[in-house]
């Protein structure tokens, strides 16, 4: 039995749609893969949907509000944790301020460089969790007429 179109987005029906994985390492479109997710010259805004597909980024008000305390904060902590104890094991003669401040400049290099990968993964995996629904669709299509 032919499956029904006519809940369909760039090819994609209600459900029938995969997210990439491979999206969130090259920060692109879950779904397509055609747009890129942050504005152009930018390391934080991400853009507020794909001009390819119509695929909105952000669900709801607030939906990136996981991403930073259930992504970042934790892969940045572990992050400086790995620097901080190789720092520690490599160079024990290093004072405590010294320590310290090579902590302070992981935590603010690796929570600055992981920002974008943070959002992307929250995203990749809450679609991967909750697939695009018929809500989300008519979204996308005003937003796909909008733009």
């Amino acid at each position: 039995m032919p499956q029904d179109k006519t809940n369909d987005v760039n090819g994609c029906s209600t459900g029938s749609c995969k997210v990439s994985v491979a999206s969130i390492l090259t920060l692109t479109c879950p779904y397509c893969r055609a747009t890129k997710l942050l504005q152009e010259g930018s390391w934080f805004r991400f853009q507020k949907g794909c001009k390819s597909c119509g695929f909105l980024f952000e669900r709801e008000e607030g939906y990136f509000s996981g991403a930073v305390f259930m992504v970042n904060y934790p892969a940045v902590s572990l992050f400086v944790l790995i620097v901080g104890a190789l720092t520690y094991w490599l160079f024990p003669q290093l004072s405590a301020i010294a320590l310290a401040s090579v902590i302070s400049v992981a935590s603010i290099v690796g929570g600055v460089s992981f920002w974008p990968y943070g959002r992307a993964l929250w995203m990749v995996f809450d679609h991967y969790l909750h697939p695009k629904n018929d809500k989300d669709l008519e979204k996308f299509r005003q937003f796909k007429t909008n733009t």
